[in-house]
């Protein structure tokens, strides 16, 4: 069979072929494709699950600049890749977009507190994941040979805050959902599973109430399966909400964690797809003993086979309330 890798380009020192590699070889190299499927079929062998938010890329080495290039194939965590080489990895040309129809005015200032603004502020802290909101702002750490770091602006210079009517609809529910439970008389955990945008808004409607502790672990990408850009443009939005809400809420406000529901999307092996997929990890084991868990999801959404029903959802686009005990940490 003929040899399906040509020379892209000489480099006289240890380097990595990123984006021009990464767009070109997912398209041409079917062997790329089986030797990923073995490498499945092997994790899925051993007893391990492939693990989401897994990126692969060349490694090019020459011993000197008169040895013929020699490449090797490695896979690494997507997001490590990004905070490496810049949040647009592998896409360096392209950018996010947000509907025009929803975006609203930016302050750009506010990003360098962004990230403590949604902080519990509280115990809560230690479970919080701040993976998103550490994204606008950042550059690649490291350079590749071809120079493309150059060329990558940051997040922020996309960003857009939004909102959606789904946001508004989302944020009263929460609102009320808050009200309701501040008045509970047994203790209660909410889990908020709504897509990126909603699950923001609804935490920002409860969170005079509630502590939301966000479990948010990957950053955008122009060609991301997780459209977590507008799960941070929600979050820019509501920014001041969540600021206000920290400094007037009782420090013993019960938690809401917060999760994007498009988390684990569906993901095929192409050129046209950045896997920042992830797994997001409930500390419900750190609830006192006896604890409910409300776990809120879109209507008409069946809860995770480990959680048990007790309740019915209305019908409409209304997220549903389900309820289940209290369980160890899980990863979702």
């Amino acid at each position: 069979m003929d040899n399906p890798f040509v020379c892209d380009a000489g480099i006289a020192k240890p380097g990595i072929i990123g984006s021009r590699w990464w767009n070109r070889s997912l398209k041409e190299s079917s062997v790329l494709s089986s030797r990923r499927s073995s490498m499945t079929g092997i994790l899925v062998g051993l007893g391990l699950v492939a693990a989401a938010g897994v990126t692969v890329f060349a490694i090019s080495r020459a011993a000197s600049s008169d040895d013929p290039e020699e490449a090797r194939e490695e896979m690494r965590k997507s997001l490590e890749m990004q905070r490496d080489y810049g949040w647009k990895f592998g896409a360096v040309s392209e950018t996010v977009a947000f509907d025009a129809l929803y975006t609203q005015k930016y302050a750009r200032e506010a990003l360098k507190t962004l990230e403590d603004d949604l902080a519990p502020g509280n115990v809560h802290n230690l479970y919080y994941v701040r993976t998103l909101f550490q994204s606008p702002e950042a550059v690649p750490r490291l350079t590749l040979p071809d120079g493309e770091q150059a060329r990558v602006t940051p997040l922020a210079e996309a960003l857009q805050p939004i909102l959606t009517p789904g946001m508004t609809a989302a944020e009263k529910r929460g609102r009320a959902l808050g009200a309701l439970l501040a008045q509970a008389t047994m203790p209660v955990v909410a889990v908020v599973d709504l897509p990126g945008e909603e699950a923001v808004a609804f935490a920002a409607g409860a969170s005079s109430s509630l502590t939301p502790v966000f479990l948010f672990d990957n950053w955008p990408h122009p060609r991301g399966v997780v459209p977590s850009h507008r799960t941070l443009g929600a979050a820019v939005y509501y920014q001041p909400v969540f600021a206000k809400a920290k400094k007037e809420r009782k420090p013993t406000a019960p938690p809401m964690y917060v999760l994007e529901r498009a988390r684990l999307a569906t993901y095929t092996d192409s050129a046209s797809q950045f896997d920042n997929r992830y797994v997001a990890k409930l500390p419900i084991a750190a609830a006192p003993s006896g604890t409910k868990v409300l776990y809120v999801v879109p209507t008409g959404t069946l809860c995770p086979s480990s959680m048990t029903s007790t309740g019915s959802s209305s019908s409409g686009s209304r997220p549903a309330s389900r309820s289940a005990r209290s369980r160890p940490t899980r990863s979702w």
